[in-house]
């Protein structure tokens, strides 16, 4: 596998994923740690649970993944959906990261340093869950960007 993940505009945090079996949009909501992802024609809702919480569901009348976040003070998400367990973390120091677990092995990384878009290569087979983690992966780069200004 391995997809482009392009920004929308210039300096938007919304991306197109392509290269896969149906194209992705990924969207935040502008006040919140929120947003969609719209996988071919279907579209879900990503929520969080809670302002504090660290848990972000992704839904489309009933939870397809779970993502907790257990310490806000590291950049690793544990992913519970019907492929089973898989983990979500910081590949070393710099902005890439991996996903393992549930048929999956895929690392996302950016194009270059003072890019947002980004690569995901690797093995995986669930575009759903392949974009949930990359949505969930520019959330950390947003949160990173917003809190060096």
């Amino acid at each position: 596998m391995n997809l482009n993940c392009t920004p929308l505009s210039l300096f938007s945090w919304n991306f197109k994923i392509e290269g896969g079996a149906e194209p992705c949009v990924l969207t935040f909501n502008w006040m919140s740690e929120q947003g969609t992802i719209t996988v071919g024609h279907t579209r879900y809702e990503v929520e969080k649970q809670g302002m504090m919480s660290g848990e972000w569901h992704l839904k489309k009348g009933h939870v397809f993944y779970k993502a907790l976040k257990p310490n806000p003070f590291t950049r690793r998400f544990e992913i519970t959906g019907p492929e089973g367990p898989a983990t979500l973390l910081a590949a070393g120091l710099g902005r890439p990261m991996t996903l393992k677990g549930g048929g999956h092995d895929l690392t996302f990384s950016p194009n270059h340093l003072f890019t947002r878009k980004a690569t995901i290569s690797g093995q995986g087979h669930d575009l759903t869950l392949t974009a949930f983690t990359f949505w969930l992966t520019a959330l950390t780069w947003k949160r990173s960007a917003q809190s060096s200004n």
